[in-house]
């Protein structure tokens, strides 16, 4: 049929190489970072949360209420909370006294110059 025509080579059979095995890490359900749940420090509920949230909303009651977080140390989660709160909160206070320096005293130049 094909005469006169050089007949195509065979198929090559390609055998793919074999694939390594993926082996599942075996995963300890009792150690979370490296650490036993045993020493974890207890968790903050959302309770906790709550509470701690609805006392931050009212005013001299936050400021007692994160001194109080911050030394309290049965969770340290919440006690790093409070004191990076009341970090912040000096922080705040601080910058707002030396916008009120600079800007009052902006404005006490303006006031005298207007005045003469």
């Amino acid at each position: 049929m094909n005469e006169g025509y050089p007949q195509p080579p065979p198929p090559a059979s390609y055998q793919q190489p074999p694939q390594p095995q993926f082996v599942y890490p075996q995963v300890n359900l009792n150690v979370r970072n490296g650490m036993p749940y045993e020493n974890l420090s207890p968790t903050v509920t959302k309770m906790d949360w709550f509470i701690f949230m609805v006392l931050n909303s009212i005013p001299i009651v936050n400021f007692i209420a994160l001194i109080f977080y911050a030394i309290d140390n049965t969770k340290p989660s919440r006690a790093n909370f409070a004191r990076t709160t009341l970090i912040l909160m000096a922080i705040a206070i601080v910058v707002s006294i030396v916008l009120l320096i600079v800007f009052g005293g902006i404005a006490a130049i303006i006031a005298a110059s207007q005045n003469s």
